[in-house]
């Protein structure tokens, strides 16, 4: 038995060396030579030399295409803010140097870049996907740096990883290949849009310009906003600033995401968002100060205007009010969209004046479908009272459900 127990642990430790030996190897050079990429690329195999960058190297890429023109210029701003290196950038479709070259482009679409790769018997699979990219460095009869993908997120990503290998100015020769294991990688932001009670203005701040550089440089895609509540502003201010937000994420492939509480919770809930949004596959555009979804809307609300009061009693067609005393409905001219609103008049304050509803029955609800209901409303020398849009839902057996929400609102007189 002893024999047996020591054969047993001889062959168990031969197991582990087997293991950590074969995992070596599938992740050949990984950390070779101090070579330490965050986040670990796929494979790496190192080269024996390294390459010295100077002011005779050029970039060459699809200058006329706005995505990988943002990426040659970024490239060539970090060299000179990490090595004082100044490059040219040529457009990759006429002349361009034949020695000392940075190549970034899509072989699929760019001759320029395709030509090279086949010079150097590369193949830049469809398995990587867009957001996959190989870099090659040459220092033969030609010295040249290639990064290519099968789209501009690709090429970007495999930047940032050029600009990880510097060290100095100067860089070790490899071959990678890497694409994401995850198809969405992201964060919260972590920085607000910066604003003060004040009346100073809104502003992108940097801090959140370098948490964005420092995100696209981890190969992040996704940003969560922090303020849910920025989204349903009106203000320029917010918008302006939201909107160089999202361009600026959106240059460096990272998409914005507002983080939204349920419709119990927020407040306020109105249709307006900065830019949109979507429900499912059903996509939204954002149109001057309106989210407009690219099928149009079925509208299932009768005389959700208040536009139709056929008997004249001053109450809309279709529509119900109740009034507690103290409180009167009527139709006002005074409205945010066509020529009528519905007034709520409370002349002196009184218990319970505030309980009173104004109500609409819609029918033909489908099961497992989306609904959309907007409302706005505006008071006036009322104070700690708020319009709520309340949802009563009732089934088949009778059952009823409630969802409620308070309704954007002003107090602009």
């Amino acid at each position: 038995m002893k024999k047996i127990y020591a054969l047993l642990i001889i062959f168990f430790i031969t197991s582990i060396f087997f293991i950590f030996s074969n995992s070596d190897d599938l992740n050949k050079n990984k950390t070779e030579n101090e070579i330490k990429i965050i986040p670990s690329p796929q494979y790496i195999e190192t080269k024996n030399f390294y390459i010295k960058l100077d002011d005779e190297w050029a970039i060459i890429t699809a200058v006329n295409e706005s995505h990988y023109n943002f990426s040659a210029n970024l490239l060539k701003n970090k060299l000179i803010e990490i090595c004082n290196i100044s490059m040219q950038i040529f457009n990759g479709e006429g002349f361009y140097p034949d020695n000392k070259r940075i190549f970034l482009g899509n072989p699929n679409e760019h001759d320029f870049i395709k030509n090279v790769i086949d010079e150097r018997n590369i193949t830049v699979s469809y398995y990587i996907g867009n957001e996959g990219y190989i870099i090659e460095i040459f220092n033969d009869s030609i010295q040249e740096i290639i990064i290519a993908g099968n789209a501009p997120n690709g090429v970007f990503y495999g930047i940032q990883t050029l600009i990880q290998l510097l060290n100095n100015n100067s860089m070790r020769g490899v071959f990678i290949l890497d694409y994401p294991d995850n198809k969405m990688r992201g964060v919260y932001e972590g920085y607000k849009i910066r604003f003060e009670w004040n009346g100073s203005a809104y502003e992108f701040t940097q801090e959140q310009k370098d948490y964005i550089d420092w995100l696209a440089s981890l190969k992040f895609n996704t940003v969560f906003t922090v303020e849910n509540g920025i989204f349903f502003k009106n203000e320029s201010q917010w918008k302006d600033a939201y909107e160089e937000f999202f361009e600026y994420c959106r240059e460096r492939f990272i998409e914005p995401v507002p983080r939204l509480c349920s419709i119990s919770s927020v407040s306020p809930f109105p249709f307006e968002f900065y830019e949109g949004w979507f429900v499912e596959n059903e996509s939204f555009i954002f149109n001057e100060s309106f989210a407009l979804p690219e099928k149009p809307f079925i509208n299932l609300l009768p005389n959700g205007d208040f536009e139709i009061d056929s008997d004249e009693n001053g109450i809309p067609d279709n529509w119900t009010v109740t009034s507690k005393p103290g409180a009167i409905w009527k139709i006002d001219n005074d409205s945010y969209s066509g020529n009528h609103s519905m007034k709520l008049e409370v002349p002196e304050p009184t218990q319970n004046s505030t309980n009173s509803y104004l109500r609409i029955e819609i029918e033909g609800i489908e099961p497992n479908s989306h609904y959309c209901l907007l409302s706005k409303a505006k008071a006036k020398n009322i104070t700690n009272v708020r319009p709520q849009l309340t949802i009563y839902t009732k089934n088949a057996s009778g059952g009823v459900g409630v969802v409620q929400s308070d309704i954007t609102w002003s107090t602009d007189g």
